[in-house]
């Protein structure tokens, strides 16, 4: 991601909307004075991003997010298994992998 001044995103509007449009890489804009902002494509990237702040926005998914994280990190609930062992739990005996 790029970062660029507003006075050149206002004056270079047109070429920097077909930049992103093109790329599908979002650019930051510097805004003096107040917090910086992103402009990016609206199709998924807006989906994900919009989901992204939901789940964020709450402090129980937050909470959860990062506990399940450390969790993941440490291992902790983590199955070990052979891959034949794996094929028999899913009803795959005598499958080649």
């Amino acid at each position: 991601m790029s970062t660029r001044p507003l006075a050149e995103v206002q004056a270079h509007l047109s070429e920097i909307c077909s930049e992103i449009a093109t790329t599908g890489e979002p650019v930051e804009i510097q805004c003096e004075g107040q917090p910086n902002i992103v402009m990016l494509p609206a199709d998924i990237r807006y989906a994900d991003a919009e989901m992204t702040r939901k789940i964020l926005g709450s402090p129980e998914n937050e909470k959860s997010l990062r506990e399940a994280v450390e969790r993941a990190r440490t291992g902790e609930g983590m199955l070990t298994m052979t891959i034949d062992e794996l094929c028999k739990s899913v009803g795959m005996h005598g499958s080649k992998v």
